[in-house]
């Protein structure tokens, strides 16, 4: 490749969406074996080993042990210095929107938060789980068949409790700017109903896509042609547009 450096990827968060690790002898192939389409592509950064380990995306790459070669990784919507296999991340991005609603909650003041109903939607189906009720220890129950239960549902808190408070108005907006959610209407509208001293919003039931950042990011990167020879990151690809899992929670908040 004709890059000035092939072992960094570039600085603009927007060139590397996705970033394909790979050695030098699958690089050079890239040309010669129909891998033009990841060369051209914009928002595709293509890497070479050994990585710089001097730069910070990288090091959060290998602190992250993704710095595999023949691996495509997919950029974090929310923290665009840090990475995910492309497999993994629909469920890893999901439950990164959940913690960061969850946190937004807490800044405002939020008593309680409690998930009542979770849609797993596949291309097959749609499944909707209903949270039981808070049991002892301040978690809850889902109904539904266990074993369908991904990552995503199990490690999702169903419910939190907090002294509340005052609302920080600055340090809600500050996350929401900082995590690139500012212009998700659901989460400022929240912001919004705090902020003042009059009439604050005291109950607020959130509908919250936990998917449609990430899905966006497919869009972006995920039909890059991607030749035979790197039959990991082609796998990924076909598991990823095969399986396509979307999350969608009703939340409700109490202040």
């Amino acid at each position: 490749m004709t890059t000035s450096n092939q072992h960094v990827p570039p600085n603009q968060w927007s060139r590397r969406q996705g970033i394909i690790i790979l050695d030098p002898d699958d690089l050079d192939r890239l040309y010669d074996e129909g891998g033009k389409d990841i060369i051209r592509n914009r928002e595709i950064s293509a890497l070479i080993t050994p990585l710089d380990k001097n730069n910070e995306v990288v090091r959060n790459i290998i602190d992250a042990g993704l710095d595999r070669e023949g691996v495509m990784l997919m950029q974090n919507p929310f923290y665009p210095d840090r990475y995910e296999e492309m497999s993994k991340a629909p469920q890893k991005f999901a439950l990164e929107k959940y913690f960061i609603t969850s946190t937004l909650c807490r800044h405002l003041g939020a008593k309680k938060i409690t998930i009542e109903e979770i849609e797993k939607r596949t291309s097959s189906r749609v499944q909707t789980l209903k949270l039981e009720g808070r049991i002892a220890g301040g978690s809850g129950g889902i109904t539904g068949q266990k074993e369908e239960l991904d990552e995503v549902l199990r490690k999702l808190e169903m419910y939190h409790e907090f002294p509340g408070g005052e609302p920080n108005i600055k340090e809600a907006e500050d996350l929401l700017r900082r995590t690139r959610l500012i212009h998700d209407v659901e989460l400022y509208t929240l912001i919004e109903m705090r902020k003042g001293t009059e009439n604050r919003v005291q109950t607020r039931r959130l509908t919250i896509d936990l998917s449609d950042e990430t899905n966006n990011l497919f869009q972006i990167i995920g039909n890059v042609s991607i030749p035979q020879y790197l039959t990991k990151i082609k796998a990924s690809y076909k598991q990823v547009n095969n399986e396509k899992t979307e999350y969608r929670l009703t939340v409700l908040v109490e202040f």
